[in-house]
């Protein structure tokens, strides 16, 4: 169901890390089998990665009701939305409540490079700063 783009880079930093990569089941419809994918979640989960909707199936996840179980509190939520501005989902935010939503502007006809990147504030940590000597 996902793109390579939401795939390889978490496969990459997992490798990195020595963190594991785990992916739900689907039903036949290219659907999330929610209780799979439910008993994946625990306190060793790190991050949650989903397209909001897939360029492969079509299938749109249902994005605020898998956010909304337990682990919310201690994994960030990441979703793509790349595909789902070109496919007539209606985007809101706040209402996805995801703490990481990317899109790509090439996706809704916009010129190739250019990306939105949205981040919960309270996901946002303080820059290191170097200070120049003498300031």
């Amino acid at each position: 169901m996902e793109h390579h783009s939401n795939i390889v880079p978490w496969q990459m930093l997992c490798e990195e890390k020595g963190a594991r990569f785990t992916r739900s089941a689907m039903n036949d419809r290219g659907e999330l089998i929610l209780e799979e994918f439910e008993k994946l979640l625990g306190p060793k989960t790190k991050i949650v990665a989903m397209a909001h909707l897939s360029n492969a199936l079509g299938t749109i996840n249902p994005v605020p009701k898998l956010w909304r179980w337990p682990t919310r509190a201690t994994s960030p939520f990441w979703s793509t939305g790349a595909q789902a501005g070109g496919r007539g989902c209606r985007w809101n935010v706040q209402a996805l409540d995801c703490d990481f939503y990317a899109i790509s502007s090439h996706k809704l006809y916009g010129p190739t490079g250019m990306a939105c990147f949205m981040v919960k504030t309270n996901c946002l940590r303080p820059c290191r700063r170097t200070r120049a000597v003498g300031h």
